[in-house]
């Protein structure tokens, strides 16, 4: 909160840092999921899991344990939630666990992600599409211990052999492939479209026929269309009859002639009536239901000869707001694989439901002789923190009790009610109910100031608080896309919950009377930069540059004066790395505990960068010193900052594109390892450091088996944090030579392409 006394939070914190016993438990950051929210009288199971407009998934062992859990890729941002699966037979019981999610720090998933185990161990491999080059990879899950595991790259590119050309497998970037073994063969196949025709290829897997084995990769693309069915060039309509021509032969360098040019679908292929054919279910670009073909073929070569429109009609439709997704993965854990229908696109238009977008049809048949039951739009999503699209958090005291309530704020909750979407901005208000060593948060009002009616053009709001006329209490800023800043303020008692009405020319004036405005979106902070004893303001925008205007008045009379355009100089970047289209959101918050501000700028990337020594923002260009945490949010990330509990740490809960949020939040690693804050990768076997106590040298074992942390840089630091010394390293064993030190404790950072660590050891004198 603006308020907030930074110096004595940083003393707080370095007292737990000193104090032995205390220090024996290092400060590092996680995802975490530990403070409750309430919603409608119940606790919502994955408040903290980031949102889902455009979830992708699968089933996967994540913590080897022989019950498949769940993961989701969402298209929309390239990112990955993880839930690990607690359910008991014919229950949907899942837990959301981001400790997973550092498994896929390096892979290069753009479009969509799919794990299906293409090599017969058991273990679910990733397959996923990027953006350019060959955009069709495959990373193998490789086990490590007992219950850890990796995903490796294991084919890029993918190569398929048609006619006498070697090619790239080519998947055009909106659709999501049929990954499967179609001929019941024992390899896996892949089913694709291409941007030349209106039909799909199989690339049928030739390892058992060519090479008598099923762990390998030898595609070969058959001639024509796989199911002999062609797409509709004017609607979501397939032709199935015998006339239907697919073009044959060599496909050459992947062009083609003849026949409308693909537009975009999704596929799952799947046995649905127990006669051992592949059947075809298609989402359109366009459209809003599925489409299934039925398969009167053979094993060898699918004939679809009938299609159901509108699939399933046995039940309620699966209706999704824009081009359907389909998934078919076991969620209540009765061995029977269910169907779950998502949207794979956010759209130009609104047209993308981004609340309760994901619908669920539980299987009361077989898994290759389906009877899929509608069970609702709200599989994991109605557990969630969601505001639709964009959220932006901003803490404040909204009723006086002096605990921390949030503020989120939507760009737009799009709902579908089966035939239509309407959307609504809107400020969602989470009262913290808790107290103050254990905080927790209730939704109280989902339309809080109803600032669609205040302000019904208003798009992008960010919203900021801080006591600007010095009454005590909280007044409220709301960034928008105009660039300029609404003023609300809070004319309540103290100790009373707020009453805002907007201010006499509704936009927050500058020292001459002129609305501050700072182009296109603007993002406000409140914060006593200057340490004079009334709130300056910062407003980041839409070209990644934060404006800085000081408070020439009074605590109780603010008076902003612009000071610069480019405070600190900072240039941020879109995700294709154009300058000046970041979307700046400035927060501030002391990261470090020594008592000085550091700020917190979270970008249209969806990380969140660090800055420290800000007294040189008016001088020179402030340095980036990392990421919070090192996590990718996804894309628009906007974080908020304040310390809710008396342990004096910062909690930071971070907004995105998705429309949830992010809990970041101190934790204690344990005695031997410590993962730095911005790190994007974390070392889970533990760094040992012998021998400890020692009186001079001592050796580092790394992990055998991950080359990555093979070679890379020791730091050796003190007690404070100090570097006295860096030297490079290579091998699984290297020795740090402490003799020449005083008798003390110190800090071995390990710095290696896999990401870095923390051990600390004892110098004492033999």
């Amino acid at each position: 909160m603006a308020t907030m006394n930074h110096r004595l939070v940083g003393l707080i914190l370095t007292f737990f840092l000193l104090v032995p016993g205390i220090w024996a438990q290092p400060i590092s950051l996680e995802l975490s999921n530990r403070i409750p929210v309430h919603k409608n009288g119940r606790t919502l199971a994955y408040a903290w899991s980031g949102g889902m407009n455009t979830p992708q998934f699968s089933d996967v062992d994540l913590n080897r344990d022989g019950v498949p859990d769940l993961v989701v890729f969402h298209r929309d941002e390239h990112v990955f939630s993880t839930y690990i699966n607690h359910g008991q037979p014919n229950e949907i019981g899942y837990t959301y666990d981001p400790s997973y999610l550092s498994l896929f720090d390096s892979c290069e998933c753009r479009e969509w992600a799919l794990f299906v185990d293409y090599n017969g161990d058991g273990r679910e491999d990733l397959f996923c599409g990027r953006l350019s080059g060959s955009n069709f990879l495959v990373y193998e899950n490789v086990p490590y211990g007992t219950d850890s595991l990796a995903f490796e790259l294991r084919y890029d590119p993918v190569l398929v052999k048609s006619g006498n050309n070697i090619l790239w497998l080519f998947q055009v970037r909106s659709d999501i492939p049929a990954i499967v073994d179609v001929d019941y063969d024992g390899d896996i196949d892949v089913i694709a479209s291409t941007n030349f025709f209106n039909y799909f290829l199989l690339h049928r897997n030739r390892a058992v026929e060519d090479f008598g084995r099923t762990d390998t990769l030898v595609f070969h693309t058959e001639p024509g269309c796989w199911g002999d069915f062609v797409e509709s060039s004017t609607s979501n309509d397939l032709q199935v009859s015998d006339s239907v021509v697919c073009a044959r032969g060599d496909l050459g360098g992947g062009s083609g002639t003849g026949g409308p040019r693909h537009v975009g679908s999704t596929l799952l292929v799947f046995d649905t009536n127990g006669d051992s054919l592949m059947e075809i279910l298609l989402g359109d670009i366009e459209y809003r239901t599925g489409i299934m073909a039925y398969n009167a073929g053979s094993m060898l070569y699918a004939d679809m000869t009938s299609v159901e429109m509108d699939y399933p009609q046995s039940d309620s439709s699966a209706h999704v707001s824009v081009f359907p997704g389909f998934y078919y993965v076991d969620v209540n854990n009765d061995q029977v694989r269910d169907l779950i229908a998502a949207p794979n696109i956010i759209d130009d238009i609104g047209r993308t439901e981004t609340v309760n977008g994901v619908v669920l049809y539980l299987n009361a048949g077989a898994d290759n002789d389906v009877d899929f039951r509608f069970q609702g739009r709200s599989l994991i999503v109605s557990d969630h923190i969601d505001a639709g699209f964009a959220s932006v958090p901003a803490f404040f005291d909204h009723n006086g009790d002096g605990l921390t309530d949030l503020l989120v704020a939507s760009d737009g909750a799009i709902y579908f009610d089966g035939d239509t979407t309407f959307s609504e901005r809107q400020l969602l208000l989470y009262e913290n109910t808790g107290s103050l060593s254990a905080p927790e948060f209730t939704l109280v009002d989902s339309n809080y100031l109803n600032i669609n009616q205040i302000s019904p053009f208003i798009k992008d709001p960010t919203p900021a608080a801080g006591d600007l006329d010095g009454d005590g209490d909280d007044d409220l800023l709301i960034g928008n896309i105009n660039g300029t800043l609404l003023h609300f303020i809070n004319i309540a008692l103290p100790q009373t919950p707020a009453q805002y009405f907007l201010a006499s020319g509704r936009y927050l004036r500058d020292m001459f009377g002129d609305s501050i405005d700072v182009g296109v979106v603007s993002a406000p902070e409140l914060y006593d930069i200057d340490e004079d004893g009334d709130l300056d303001l910062f407003v980041g925008n839409q070209m990644g540059r934060i404006s800085y205007y000081q408070n020439m008045g009074t605590p109780t009379q603010p008076q902003f004066a612009l000071v610069t355009d480019r405070w600190g100089k900072i240039k941020l970047s879109n995700e294709t790395g154009q300058l000046f289209s970041g979307l700046a959101k400035p927060r501030f918050a002391d990261y470090d505990g020594d008592g000085d501000p550091e700020l917190l700028v979270g970008e249209e990337t969806g990380l969140v960068e660090l800055y420290d020594n800000l007294h040189l923002a008016l001088t020179d260009s402030l340095v980036k010193t990392g990421d919070l945490r090192g996590v990718d949010f996804g894309s628009l990330a906007a974080p908020a900052a304040a310390v809710l509990d008396t342990s004096g740490h910062y909690t930071y809960v971070v907004g995105s594109r998705r429309g949830g949020l992010y809990l970041v939040q101190m934790t204690a690693p344990g005695q031997d390892t410590v993962v730095l804050a911005t790190d994007r990768s974390q070392l889970t076997t533990g760094l040992r450091l012998y021998p400890n106590p020692t009186s001079g040298q001592v050796r580092l074992a790394l992990p055998e088996g991950e080359p990555n942390w093979h070679r890379g840089h020791l730091l050796v630091r003190d007690p404070l944090g100090k570097l006295l010394w860096e030297q490079a390293y290579q091998g699984p064993t290297p020795v740090v030579d402490l003799s020449a030190l005083p008798e003390g404790l110190y800090l071995i950072e390990v710095q290696a392409r896999a990401g870095r660590a923390l051990g600390r050891v004892l110098r004492q004198t033999p």
